[in-house]
C-alpha cells in the first residue's frame, strides 16, 4: 500500500484526519526523519483545542531553539488515505504526542504556533513504513508493505 506526501516548500507532508474524544481535526504532518518522536504540534493543538494541560506528561523536546512539552494524549487515531484515496487509520486507539510551549511571553507563544506537527521514525519503525521520495520527479510517499 502506497500513501501520498505531499512535496510543497521542500518539505514532506501527510494530510491526515486526528480523531480525538470531541471530534476530527485535520492535520498536516512534516515527515522528519530526524525526530525520533511523532506529535501533534503548538500551532495545531491550539487550532482544534486540545486541552493539552489535561494529559499526561511524556517528556521534554526542543525544536528551533524553543522547549517543548510534550504530552499523552491517549486513544488517537490518525486516519489518512492511501494511492487510491480509500481512508485507513495509520495510528488506531494510540496513545499521540502533543506539544506545548514552555515559555508563556506572547512572543514565545506566536513563535511555538508556528512549529509543525511531526511524522517522526517512531511511526516508520512500528509500522515497518519505507519512505520514498524523488524530488527531481516530484514524487513522495511512505509505503507499507502487506
Amino acid at each position: 500500500m502506497k500513501i501520498p506526501l505531499k512535496f510543497i516548500n521542500n518539505r514532506l507532508i501527510l494530510p491526515t484526519t486526528v480523531q480525538l474524544k470531541r471530534g476530527f481535526g485535520q492535520v498536516e504532518f512534516y515527515v522528519d526523519t530526524g525526530s525520533t518522536n511523532t506529535f501533534v504540534g503548538v500551532g495545531d493543538a491550539i487550532r482544534l483545542n486540545i486541552p493539552v494541560d489535561s494529559f499526561k506528561f511524556k517528556s521534554n523536546s526542543r525544536m528551533g531553539g524553543e522547549s517543548l512539552a510534550l504530552h499523552e494524549m491517549n486513544n488517537s487515531t490518525i486516519y489518512c488515505r492511501d494511492e487510491q484515496e480509500k481512508l485507513f487509520s495509520l495510528l488506531n486507539n494510540e496513545p499521540l504526542l502533543v506539544a506545548k510551549n514552555l515559555r508563556t511571553s506572547q512572543t514565545a507563544i506566536v513563535e511555538a504556533q508556528s512549529f509543525p506537527s511531526l511524522l517522526g521514525i517512531d511511526i516508520l519503525l512500528k509500522h515497518k513504513l519505507i519512505l520514498y521520495f524523488d524530488p527531481a520527479n516530484n514524487r513522495a510517499y511512505l509505503e507499507k508493505k502487506e
